[in-house]
């Protein structure tokens, strides 16, 4: 952690004496060096290498900590504070870090947020693979035991896919890619969420 922290400084510091050499048209690419800085801090302050968290087929029970948007959330399971992406959708994306706000991305954050509340316990169903290309766990979100619930009742990524709040994204095969899709297509029917603009 202070190893990244003082990259993070130094990394300002050149990005700084950079700033004093150029004029002010190159503003741009400085907000850009300071964004990615910032994310690189961020994703190493709240999370611990992916091989001592979660493995594939992992289901664990975990508190939240934050949600970051609508397809990303911070979750503690007892240790560490980890980033879990949802597994097989997409959400509008909220603008972080100089890329384009999406139309729908409020109204997804907020609610996933309804359905995650700090401190919620929820369970994580791990995914296969386990992690995404930026080292987050990829998990099914269930609100209930998912031994004993029905992924539309209880599955958040289902949930959101349902009432237009996040489209289909599948990479690897899943287990509810038939359900995915034909949620996917009801709100669309529907004109829910983001399909409504």
């Amino acid at each position: 952690m202070k190893i990244e922290k003082r990259l993070y400084f130094v990394v300002i510091a050149l990005i700084f004496s950079l700033a004093l050499s150029l004029s002010l048209a190159a503003c741009d690419e400085i907000d850009l060096a300071l964004g990615i800085a910032e994310e690189y801090l961020a994703l190493t302050e709240e999370s611990t290498p992916s091989s001592q968290l979660y493995t594939s087929d992992d289901i664990r029970m975990a508190q939240v900590v934050r949600v970051v948007d609508g397809d990303t959330a911070v979750f503690n399971d007892g240790g560490n504070d980890f980033r879990v992406r949802f597994i097989a959708i997409d959400a509008p994306e909220m603008g972080f870090h100089n890329s384009d706000y999406e139309p729908g991305a409020t109204e997804s954050t907020e609610f996933a947020k309804e359905l995650l509340p700090e401190g919620r316990e929820v369970y994580l169903v791990i995914g296969t693979p386990a992690e995404d290309r930026f080292g987050r766990a990829r998990a099914y979100i269930w609100l209930d035991d998912p031994k004993t619930s029905e992924p539309q009742e209880s599955m958040l990524n289902a949930q959101l896919l349902e009432n237009g709040h996040a489209e289909v994204s599948i990479h690897n095969p899943t287990t509810y890619e038939n359900l995915f899709f034909e949620l996917e297509a009801q709100a669309k029917d529907q004109g829910l969420g983001m399909w409504g603009r």
